[in-house]
């Protein structure tokens, strides 16, 4: 069995805890613009600017991904609107608050602060189910989204 390497875990646990707080912040700054896509604001200039769109597979082959409708769905949360959150993507508001909850868990891990937390063991692997559990649904509710449009 292979060592387990401190420093890559550590690396590991800063990149996610980037990622979290980059998307978090990403999605109070954004806004949903009138065609459905999104804009950043430039208050500087007053006006926005409209992003482009990201997704390959909507792109390339017209058929949308799992993953469509994250973004505008954490934006729309930020915003407080719940329902068109999980419109644009069900599993929207599920990831919106796990990613919310990577920002004290990776803190935690970061500085191994949860050592000292009698249960943070059972937190760890139940945390290492949910991954598998996010994407089982993101596919799911995505063939649902398919097969619904096909109908």
């Amino acid at each position: 069995m292979a060592s387990h390497d401190p420093g890559q875990s550590r690396t590991e646990h800063l990149l996610i805890l980037a990622l979290a707080v980059v998307a978090i912040t990403g999605s109070f700054v954004m806004q949903s613009s009138e065609r459905g896509g999104l804009e950043f604001p430039l208050p500087c200039a007053g006006k926005c600017v409209a992003l482009p769109e990201t997704c390959l597979s909507r792109t390339v082959f017209g058929v949308s991904c799992p993953g469509c409708g994250l973004t505008r769905s954490f934006v729309a949360l930020s915003a407080g609107n719940g329902a068109e959150a999980m419109r644009l993507n069900l599993m929207g508001p599920i990831l919106y608050v796990l990613c919310w909850l990577q920002i004290p868990y990776r803190v935690a891990e970061y500085f191994t602060l949860g050592r000292s937390i009698p249960l943070w063991n059972r937190v760890r692997g139940v945390l290492s189910y949910t991954m598998w559990v996010v994407l089982v649904g993101l596919v799911a509710t995505w063939l649902a989204r398919l097969c619904l449009a096909w109908v």
